[in-house]
């Protein structure tokens, strides 16, 4: 298909209707592969059902389906009804999607024994016509699925992604320079994380928007290196994404390093990205490594970076591979100077379309209404622009912490122990209250005596910002979705729970 007669499409099922008579492959798991023509005639079928169920257009719709084709079929069929899909993290626990339930107010939950009645329905072929006639009236600020964040605050936030932000963020075109490598260079793309996470509907919408095929693994393939590799193998899979974090914690595995010989590109983002980590990535043997950096509320990656254009140190991020407004603010909205810090602000189609749900205050506040860039998400990420052209991002606005009536900023900490030779990962943080506070500071790496650590950072920080306690570990605990889990960070990682207060 000729990608650049698609300007005017603004929905993702105006576009998958490009691919309806396709028989190339769109979808393979354990259980086989589905065609292009398969896939959306399944959908079709299920969005036919979805509408005799009563589910009518800005509905939401929850799946609670396993990873399967069936997931894949549904999440289409939802979009294809004119519903707004949800799905949950998984493990969340049962009070946060209890809350969430309660928030969107859903028309129907579709588990797996609904799917299976759903496909084996009759459906007359005038009903299904009756479908892609429906799907015309949908527009591209119209919302297609609410992403829940992992309710770090104790409460989770519904982002609501419209449709145009999707195609906008990860249809091949010339602004688009992620999309238009992967088109240009990949075939099969491995869906590896949380169908909860918004990165999974980038992926869903970056392979099956640009007629390329989606490999959805079971969750055993996915918990070793090795079964990892096996997958990558067995389904000739040519793109992956990796969190620093996975990363590092892999990176030794031979049957890791073999994988990495065997893709085309690798996608490594989803938490900040320390130098160690982005040399390694660059030096790992893949075809190309893509550092990227987004956000939920942007409809995942937003900044990128390709490791053929990094040269060390820290990750800069050039504008012009965005397609959108990007702007530096200070704490009064008003732009800062080259080279000064100030919140990073995009608007664009993103920007501009997506929201939280039933939160006016809290879109008031992160999607502001600027008077001379227009609607903007206010991301909480401090950056600065440097060269010409190209931002640094320097952690998060709400990073910063106070001890005994200091702020003080974690990140600056560990980017300082992650300058010392053989550390491979490093995190700091605050444990305690009051005159009880103090900062400890993970770390692994080989050959780290801690006095020498402590001499090192000593040598450019205030004794204030220098640790009380380091522990070391062989490595440092990971979430499910291959983050650092900075919640399991505690005394009980080391074994003990009454260090003495060194350093002080």
């Amino acid at each position: 298909m000729d990608h650049s007669s698609l300007g005017c499409l603004k929905t993702i099922p105006q576009v998958m209707e490009q691919y309806r008579e396709s028989m190339a492959p769109a979808l393979i798991c354990e259980g086989g592969s589905l065609t292009y023509q398969d896939l959306i005639r399944d959908a079709k079928k299920i969005a036919c059902c979805l509408r005799r169920s009563g589910v009518r257009k800005g509905d939401r719709v929850i799946l609670s389906i396993k990873r399967s084709a069936d997931y894949v079929r549904v999440w289409l069929g939802t979009l294809f009804a004119g519903a707004v899909q949800i799905t949950f993290h998984d493990g969340w626990p049962e009070r946060l999607i209890q809350a969430a339930v309660l928030e969107c107010s859903p028309s129907l939950v579709i588990d797996g024994s609904m799917t299976e009645s759903f496909l084996t329905c009759r459906i007359p072929a005038e009903e299904i016509s009756r479908i892609s006639e429906m799907t015309d009236t949908l527009q591209g600020s119209d919302p297609f699925q609410i992403v829940y964040t992992s309710g770090s605050t104790g409460r989770p936030k519904g982002v609501v992604n419209s449709h145009f932000s999707a195609v906008d963020q990860t249809l091949a075109k010339a602004s688009n320079r992620l999309p238009r490598y992967f088109v240009q260079n990949c075939e099969r793309l491995l869906l590896d994380c949380s169908l909860g996470f918004v990165l999974s509907s980038y992926c869903i919408c970056l392979c099956l928007l640009n007629g390329k095929t989606l490999v959805l693994p079971r969750r055993e393939d996915l918990r070793t290196p090795a079964s990892l590799e096996a997958c990558v193998r067995r389904y000739q899979v040519d793109t992956i994404h990796v969190s620093p974090s996975r990363f590092l914690q892999y990176r030794s595995d031979p049957a890791f390093a073999q994988l990495l010989r065997q893709i085309r590109l690798l996608l490594a983002g989803s938490e900040p990205l320390s130098e160690y980590a982005a040399g390694l990535m660059c030096r790992s043997g893949c075809g190309e490594v893509i550092f990227i950096y987004g956000a939920s509320e942007l409809f995942g990656p937003y900044l990128t970076r390709f490791g053929r254009d990094y040269s060390g140190g820290a990750i800069t991020y050039p504008i012009s591979d965005y397609d959108g407004e990007i702007h530096i603010l200070d704490d009064g909205k008003k732009p800062v100077k080259k080279g000064e810090p100030g919140e990073l602000c995009i608007g664009g189609v993103s920007g501009k379309q997506n929201r939280y749900y039933s939160s006016e205050a809290l879109n008031a506040e992160k999607y502001f209404a600027h008077p001379d860039f227009g609607r903007l998400y206010l991301t909480g990420d401090l950056a600065k622009e440097v060269n010409d052209g190209e931002i640094a991002l320097l952690g998060r606005k709400d990073s910063m912490v106070k001890l005994f009536g200091i702020r003080i900023e974690p990140d600056a900490i560990e980017k300082r122990i992650m300058e010392y030779p053989g550390m491979r990962q490093a995190a700091v943080k605050v444990i305690g209250e009051g005159n009880e506070a103090r900062l400890w500071a993970w770390y692994c790496g080989e050959g780290i005596e801690e006095q020498a650590l402590r001499r090192h950072l000593a040598g450019s920080l205030p004794t204030y910002m220098i640790p009380s306690f380091f522990v070391k570990l062989d490595e440092l605990p990971i979430n499910h979705s291959g983050k650092l889990d900075r919640n399991r960070l505690g005394p009980d990682l080391c074994g003990r729970s009454d260090h003495p207060q060194r350093g002080m």
